[in-house]
């Protein structure tokens, strides 16, 4: 866990380890300045961390998200998996609907692609899974405009899982909530320290 400057000094950490804003700086002084402080990217150097030693899979969880009893039991990382593959023709995926939640889309999905969205035609496909992005009930991580006008509570239908997108030039955005991948995919995955409302994976 990455600390920031807001982080009382005495904070403690039960069962992980901690990196204070020192730790952090002597971990990687030019990253560190480069991210700056009180942003959600001082992340980085927590997974740099985790890189540094050897991690086998990294898992990021936001706060404001509390994690299921079953989170983390179902990792398909370093697997072979059978998902269903969405044939995807147009110039964005939109991975809410394709779990089942028609009336929703996902926040920085194009507004309009929404009336287009088409998830009729699919196949079952297996792959290796390199990437993971786990879903989240209650309030999803949705476009502001369909927040305000369905104030939803969502609880997503487990069967609907896991699943891809074929249209690997569509935009097909992993959200920071329950994000897992594998070494290799590790350094070109860091979240982007220079756009706030754009600190997601792209």
């Amino acid at each position: 866990m990455a600390g920031d400057l807001k982080t009382p000094k005495d904070y403690r950490l039960v069962n992980g380890i901690y990196l204070s804003p020192a730790d952090q700086d002597e971990l990687d002084h030019t990253l560190s300045e480069l991210i700056g402080w009180n942003c959600i990217q001082r992340r980085n150097l927590a997974m740099l961390y985790a890189i540094k030693n050897g991690a086998d899979i990294i898992a990021l969880v936001d706060d404001d998200n509390i994690p299921l009893d079953n989170w983390g039991t179902r990792v398909y990382i370093g697997e072979e998996v059978e998902v269903t593959e969405f044939l995807c023709q147009d110039q964005a995926f939109d991975p809410i609907g394709a779990a089942g939640e028609l009336n929703l889309w996902h926040r920085g999905f194009p507004l309009e692609l929404i009336a287009t969205r088409e998830y009729s035609q699919k196949q079952k496909t297996t792959l290796k899974a390199t990437i993971q992005a786990n879903f989240w009930n209650g309030d999803p991580d949705i476009d502001a405009i369909c927040r305000m006008e369905h104030r939803p509570s969502v609880t997503f239908d487990g069967r609907n899982f896991p699943f891809t997108s074929n249209f690997k030039s569509s935009i097909f955005r992993l959200l920071s909530f329950s994000i897992r991948w594998e070494d290799g995919r590790y350094l070109g995955s860091l979240l982007r320290a220079s756009q706030r409302s754009c600190s997601n994976f792209w």
